[in-house]
C-alpha cells in the first residue's frame, strides 16, 4: 500500500528531524514535501479518494469521515502542518475502511420474495421481489434493488440501486414514495399514477397526470439542488 511507504518513510524523516533542535519548528512541512518529491501517486490518490463519482460518498459514513480527515488536513494550508498523529489517524482509518469493504465482499446478501405484502414492514440486504398482486401500504427498503410485478399501492420504497414496479400509486392520488439511494441507479415504472413521487439521488420529482413507462435518474454534472433528473 502506497500510504504505508510514505508512513514508514515519514517516521524514518521525523525521527532524524527530533534529533536536530533547529529543526523542531519545521516538522508540520514533513509531509508535504514527501508527498511532493516521493510519493506524488499518493497525492493524486487521496485527491482522487474524495472525488469520488459513484455515489459513496454520499451513502457511506466511514468514507465520508476519511474525506473530511483528507479535506482537512492532507489539502491546502493544513498540509504544511501535518504532525505524526495525524499520519497515525489517516492510516488507521484507511486500514480499518478496507478491513470494512473485504468483510463485506464475503457477506451474503439476503433476497426476500414475496407474491403480496400488506400493511408490512420489510428490509433486505440485498433485493426484494414481490412476484403476485403487489404491495398496499407497506414500507420496504432493500440494499440492492426492490421488483414489484403487480401494483404498489401507497407507503414507501426504498433501495440502493433500482427499483423496478409495474404499477405505481392509484387513479384517485394515494400518495406512494420510491427512493433509490445511488445518484447512478434507476427506477422504472410502467404505469404511473398521479401523486406518486421518485427520488433518485438528490433528484426529486412528483407528478399530477398519468404516465406510462417513466424510468428516472440523477442527471451528472449539474447542481443536484437545480436538476430535475432524465426521463426516459
Amino acid at each position: 500500500m502506497e500510504y504505508e511507504k510514505f508512513q514508514a518513510e515519514f517516521q524514518e524523516l521525523l525521527a532524524h528531524a527530533r534529533q536536530r533542535i533547529d529543526q523542531r519548528t519545521r516538522l508540520g512541512l514533513l509531509a508535504d514535501a514527501l508527498l511532493t518529491t516521493r510519493h506524488p501517486d499518493l497525492e493524486r490518490f487521496l485527491q482522487s479518494f474524495c472525488n469520488e463519482t459513484d455515489g459513496v460518498l454520499n451513502a457511506d459514513d466511514r468514507y465520508r469521515q476519511i474525506v473530511r480527515e483528507i479535506r482537512s488536513k492532507w489539502f491546502g494550508i493544513g498540509r504544511t502542518n501535518i504532525t505524526e498523529q495525524h499520519v497515525m489517524a489517516l492510516h488507521h482509518m484507511l486500514v480499518d475502511y478496507i478491513f470494512h469493504i473485504e468483510s463485506m465482499k464475503h457477506t451474503e446478501t439476503a433476497t426476500v420474495k414475496a407474491a403480496s405484502i400488506t400493511s408490512s414492514s420489510v428490509r433486505a440486504s440485498g433485493s426484494i421481489v414481490v412476484t403476485g398482486p403487489g404491495t398496499y401500504a407497506s414500507s420496504l427498503e432493500a440494499g440492492n434493488s426492490i421488483v414489484i410485478r403487480g401494483s404498489m399501492r401507497g407507503g414507501f420504497l426504498v433501495a440502493q440501486n433500482l427499483i423496478d414496479i409495474e404499477e405505481m400509486g392509484t387513479p384517485f392520488g394515494i400518495e406512494s414514495s420510491a427512493k433509490v439511494d445511488n445518484p447512478s441507479g434507476r427506477i422504472r415504472i410502467r404505469l404511473r399514477h398521479p401523486n406518486t413521487v421518485l427520488q433518485v439521488g438528490h433528484t426529486r420529482d412528483r407528478n399530477l397526470t398519468v404516465e406510462y413507462n417513466t424510468v428516472l435518474w440523477e442527471e451528472r454534472n449539474e447542481d443536484p439542488n437545480t436538476a430535475r433528473g432524465q426521463f426516459a
